[in-house]
């Protein structure tokens, strides 16, 4: 698919508005990252009760015959458990009890919470199961999610992507996310690229993120990525590692922050791109080196036919006047060497989809496909399309739009992933009507690709 248009220009003052914005985050980020950040107040907005709340479903190791979950309540309920059964049969009910219990309090914190998880066990391959998680008196409602199918599985299914949620999180981010679930109502992951929110200390952005999902996050599985935003105001990023939990087989020390879930015959690896001082240091702190040597091996031994990273940091930036060098040192390579057939990714706030110069071959590109997205309020100025950060760095940028917000989905075939993206929301808040002069609306086809396997495993993406 060709590339597609820029939003026509902008006045002066709202660029310099935008750039000066831009600078500020920039500089609160550095602050943050290199420990200036640990005295910012948390905020407080948020009240948890004895009733689970912003519960959450996630991968556990074998996602086929298992399932987490995650849910919060005040810190003075210190036990939970989950009641599950067939929905085909639910009066056979057991009782899992809470394998984990985490009190939520961050330094200066007036707001203390506690996050339970608990891992079911010995269910079947794509079968619904009726559950509610609480303890005593105090339930959820019950509700339904349905098992990831077997390796061996056949049957298509598919899974959904989000870039940045982060501003307008009860507004753009909820749009967004009720027109991916009102179009694909079916799916069955979630994955989201990082910046769930503004201020990773900010419990009231928090609640709204989980309000937004809410209906959906308690119904199938959510893979969620750190961005840099989850460390602002909380350098150790403690209300997300509380909210979320995943399989602890990341490298030690990175171990709920990077991990791996196969779902079918799909594995998903998720990394943590927040590896330097700032986003403006080109320098690897060694969590990225610690990362490429824990990647390899999952490359390495990968039995599943397809594989999907996702890293908040892109490899090659979608936004002007960014670039994320010690990301793209530590990752590209083994991206492109074992054959990574997809790459999601944010940070940038706009939309680009491309591959490496040299994987061009007859009749389309061999090698990974690169994506970045945008699924919130908050827009950057794509970079121009002659020269930016996919060309200088020998890279194909394929397709590209900015003010935009989207979510994609890909359905998985067998023997090929079909990747759509749609536009949600358009930013009319400047001159023009938005990016895409060619007129489209919100829920309509932005970009698709289809990734097939070549002869030598190789995935290849025709033209």
């Amino acid at each position: 698919m060709s590339a597609l248009p820029n939003v026509l220009g902008r006045p002066l003052a709202r660029r310099l508005l935008l750039a000066a914005a831009s600078a500020i985050a920039i500089v609160a980020v550095v602050a943050v990252r290199t420990g200036a950040g640990s005295d910012v107040p948390p905020a407080d907005d948020g009240t948890a009760t004895a009733s689970p709340d912003r519960i959450i479903l996630s991968p556990a190791a074998d996602t086929a015959t298992s399932q987490t979950v995650t849910w919060r309540t005040d810190e003075a309920t210190q036990e939970g458990e989950v009641q599950v059964a067939p929905a085909d049969d639910p009066d056979q009910v057991r009782t899992v009890e809470a394998d984990a219990s985490v009190a939520e309090r961050l330094p200066n914190s007036r707001l203390s919470a506690r996050h339970h998880s608990a891992t079911l066990t010995d269910l079947e391959p794509s079968t619904a199961y009726t559950y509610r998680v609480g303890h005593d008196d105090d339930f959820s409602p019950w509700t339904t999610f349905t098992t990831a199918p077997a390796a061996d599985s056949t049957d298509p299914w598919t899974f959904l992507y989000f870039g940045d949620a982060q501003w307008g999180l009860d507004a753009g981010w909820s749009s967004t996310v009720d027109q991916a679930f009102a179009q694909y109502p079916d799916a069955r992951i979630a994955l989201t690229a990082g910046d769930q929110v503004n201020d990773g200390n900010d419990d009231h952005q928090w609640e709204q993120w989980f309000e937004a999902v809410a209906p959906w996050a308690s119904t199938r599985s959510f893979l969620t990525v750190a961005g840099n935003h989850e460390h602002y105001g909380d350098e150790q990023t403690v209300r997300y590692r509380s909210h979320v939990q995943y399989p602890r087989n990341g490298p030690e020390g990175q171990d709920d922050l990077t991990y791996r879930v196969d779902v079918g015959d799909v594995r998903f690896i998720t990394l943590d791109g927040s590896i330097t001082g700032g986003p403006s240091d080109p320098t690897d702190n060694g969590l990225g080196a610690l990362q490429a040597a824990w990647l390899e091996q999952q490359l390495a031994d990968n039995p599943r036919t397809w594989t999907v990273v996702t890293i908040h940091q892109p490899m090659f930036s979608a936004a002007k006047l960014r670039d994320n060098l010690a990301q793209r040192t530590a990752f590209l390579p083994l991206l492109e060497q074992y054959g990574v057939d997809l790459v999601l990714q944010g940070h940038d706030h706009a939309y680009a989809r491309g591959h490496l110069a040299e994987n061009d071959v007859a009749g389309g590109y061999s090698g990974p496909t690169y994506v970045v997205a945008n699924a919130g309020d908050k827009y950057y100025d794509l970079d121009p399309a002659g020269r930016n950060n996919w060309t200088i760095n020998d890279a194909v940028r394929d397709a590209a739009a900015d003010k935009i917000s989207t979510y994609q989905a890909v359905r998985v075939e067998g023997d090929r992933l079909v990747y759509s993206s749609y536009v949600a929301t358009i930013d009319d808040s400047g001159v023009g009507t938005g990016p895409l002069p060619q007129g489209l609306a919100p829920g309509e086809l932005l970009d698709t690709v289809t990734v097939t396997k070549a002869v030598d495993g190789r995935p290849f993406v025709p033209r």
